[in-house]
């Protein structure tokens, strides 16, 4: 595997405050953008200590991830309760559709974590960071977020499609990469390969330290002794498989491809009917655009 660690690194700010992230430079600095986007390329993982923990902090934090789950902003399906890995059933922290945040704060007091996707919906700098990786990338960028409380982590042992930069906020996460590794991973998921030995990487991260994860490793967290919030900025690249997933729904609209085969029984006319269907899908196929198609937006 291929893996750099940096020393840590200053990052300026104005009067005490955080600075403003708003962009992919923004976010991967002190690395240059051209620095990240080659290991973006290779697939390398990247350990970067900060030397300021309120550099992150204005992206998101869990004040404000609790202030829009109590006004209704943020709702039962954009997050997720777990407790020792598994689905807590929303009945227990929900009512008429809006989630209770006393029922989630005595979940959290137990233990349990929150898991939030597509965060780039409701917290604007995370919707210009998003935006502007996915102009200068071609990419789909997500924003996720994990809240973990008690011993443990929120997952098993798993691997993830997309490559993760991670940004711990709050509190801090041990993080446990092992060599194992589904290569280019998509879906639908490979099966997972169980860890045979330790891991080849076993850090903690604190307040301002980021981590480039490629997809495709098995790996699984620990939490610290408080509540820790880490964000997760998701880069899912276009590939083939996405290019001729993406024509199936337009295959669907077209008599020809939903003539049932099996019930042309004259062989002339089944071998001209499938010999129009090839020559069809090849016309399709020339008129797919290969770099801009990538996974549609996944409903958590």
């Amino acid at each position: 595997m291929r893996l750099e660690m940096a020393a840590p690194s200053e990052c300026t700010t104005m009067s005490g405050d955080s600075p403003m992230i708003s962009s992919l430079a923004d976010l991967v600095a002190p690395l240059s953008e051209a620095q990240f986007l080659e290991l973006l390329r290779t697939r390398t993982m990247r350990l970067q200590r900060g030397t300021d923990g309120r550099r992150y902090s204005g992206l998101v934090s869990w004040q404000a991830l609790r202030d829009r789950i109590a006004d209704g902003t943020l709702r039962p399906g954009d997050f997720r309760v777990l407790s020792k890995t598994e689905t807590v059933p929303a009945l227990f922290y929900t009512a008429n559709g809006l989630a209770k945040p006393e029922a989630i704060t005595a979940l959290l007091a137990g233990g349990a974590s929150l898991i939030f996707r597509g965060l780039e919906r409701h917290f604007p700098a995370l919707a210009a960071v998003c935006r502007d990786i996915a102009k200068r990338t071609s990419e789909t960028s997500l924003a996720d977020a994990i809240v973990t409380t008690g011993p443990g982590g929120a997952l098993r042992f798993h691997y993830d499609m997309e490559d993760m930069f991670v940004v711990q906020l709050e509190g801090s996460k041990r993080w446990k990469v092992h060599d194992e590794r589904i290569v280019n991973p998509v879906q639908p998921s490979p099966p997972l390969v169980e860890p045979r030995d330790g891991p080849m990487f076993d850090e903690v991260l604190h307040p301002g330290d980021t981590l480039f994860l490629p997809s495709g490793y098995t790996h699984h967290c620990d939490n610290g002794p408080e509540l820790s919030l880490h964000l997760v900025i998701g880069f899912t690249a276009p590939t083939g498989y996405h290019a001729v997933n993406a024509l199936l729904a337009r295959l669907a609209e077209e008599d020809l491809f939903r003539v049932p085969l099996s019930r042309v029984t004259d062989a002339a006319q089944r071998a001209q009917l499938e010999e129009r269907i090839k020559q069809r899908l090849a016309e399709l196929m020339e008129q797919t655009p290969w770099q801009g198609t990538g996974p549609a937006k996944e409903k958590y």
